[in-house]
Protein backbone atom coordinates (compact mmCIF):
# COMPACT_ATOMS: atom_id res chain seq x y z
CA UNK A 1 0.00 0.00 0.00
CA UNK A 2 1.17 3.69 -0.70
CA UNK A 3 0.91 6.04 1.82
CA UNK A 4 -0.65 9.74 1.51
CA UNK A 5 3.39 11.07 0.75
CA UNK A 6 4.21 8.07 -1.85
CA UNK A 7 5.83 6.24 1.35
CA UNK A 8 5.20 2.48 1.37
CA UNK A 9 2.55 1.73 4.39
CA UNK A 10 2.35 -1.64 5.67
CA UNK A 11 -0.93 -3.49 7.35
CA UNK A 12 -1.72 -3.10 10.73
CA UNK A 13 0.64 -5.49 12.72
CA UNK A 14 2.64 -6.19 10.30
CA UNK A 15 5.43 -4.03 10.49
CA UNK A 16 8.50 -3.69 7.60
CA UNK A 17 11.65 -5.96 8.76
CA UNK A 18 14.38 -3.78 10.02
CA UNK A 19 17.87 -3.63 8.43
CA UNK A 20 18.69 -4.74 11.98
CA UNK A 21 16.73 -7.87 12.32
CA UNK A 22 18.35 -9.34 9.33
CA UNK A 23 20.60 -12.06 10.01
CA UNK A 24 24.52 -11.66 11.17
CA UNK A 25 27.06 -13.55 10.06
CA UNK A 26 28.14 -15.45 6.93
CA UNK A 27 25.79 -17.21 5.12
CA UNK A 28 26.42 -20.63 5.07
CA UNK A 29 26.94 -21.36 1.18
CA UNK A 30 30.22 -21.00 0.15
CA UNK A 31 28.91 -19.80 -3.51
CA UNK A 32 27.55 -21.52 -6.59
CA UNK A 33 30.21 -21.85 -9.94
CA UNK A 34 27.35 -21.52 -12.91
CA UNK A 35 29.41 -22.05 -16.29
CA UNK A 36 27.52 -22.39 -20.33
CA UNK A 37 28.52 -25.91 -19.81
CA UNK A 38 26.64 -26.45 -16.25
CA UNK A 39 24.05 -24.77 -17.75
CA UNK A 40 23.44 -26.57 -20.54
CA UNK A 41 23.51 -29.79 -18.46
CA UNK A 42 20.62 -28.17 -16.55
CA UNK A 43 18.80 -27.61 -19.55
CA UNK A 44 19.24 -31.10 -21.14
CA UNK A 45 18.29 -32.43 -17.32
CA UNK A 46 14.93 -30.63 -17.39
CA UNK A 47 14.16 -31.89 -21.14
CA UNK A 48 14.78 -35.36 -19.91
CA UNK A 49 12.47 -35.16 -17.15
CA UNK A 50 9.64 -33.70 -19.16
CA UNK A 51 10.27 -36.51 -21.71
CA UNK A 52 9.71 -39.02 -19.01
CA UNK A 53 6.48 -37.14 -18.15
CA UNK A 54 4.71 -36.99 -21.51
CA UNK A 55 2.80 -40.13 -21.54
CA UNK A 56 0.98 -38.54 -18.43
CA UNK A 57 0.87 -35.30 -19.75
CA UNK A 58 1.41 -34.15 -23.12
CA UNK A 59 1.91 -30.48 -22.39
CA UNK A 60 4.94 -31.21 -21.07
CA UNK A 61 5.96 -30.98 -24.80
CA UNK A 62 6.49 -27.42 -23.81
CA UNK A 63 9.35 -27.91 -21.41
CA UNK A 64 11.08 -30.68 -23.74
CA UNK A 65 11.17 -27.71 -26.48
CA UNK A 66 12.31 -25.11 -24.14
CA UNK A 67 14.77 -27.56 -22.20
CA UNK A 68 16.68 -28.43 -25.83
CA UNK A 69 16.43 -24.98 -27.11
CA UNK A 70 18.16 -23.85 -23.86
CA UNK A 71 20.77 -26.21 -24.02
CA UNK A 72 21.20 -25.31 -27.66
CA UNK A 73 21.82 -21.82 -26.49
CA UNK A 74 23.97 -22.27 -24.32
CA UNK A 75 26.03 -24.56 -26.06
CA UNK A 76 26.47 -21.69 -29.41
CA UNK A 77 27.02 -18.82 -26.60
CA UNK A 78 30.17 -21.09 -25.05
CA UNK A 79 31.68 -21.59 -28.42
CA UNK A 80 31.34 -18.34 -29.17
CA UNK A 81 33.31 -17.30 -26.15
CA UNK A 82 36.23 -19.58 -26.56
CA UNK A 83 36.61 -17.56 -30.15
Amino acid sequence: MIGDHGQARHPPGRAARAYSDMPKGKPSAKHVTLTEETNALDYLEKAYEAIRRLPRDHKEWKWVVLGLHGAALRRVEGRAAIR
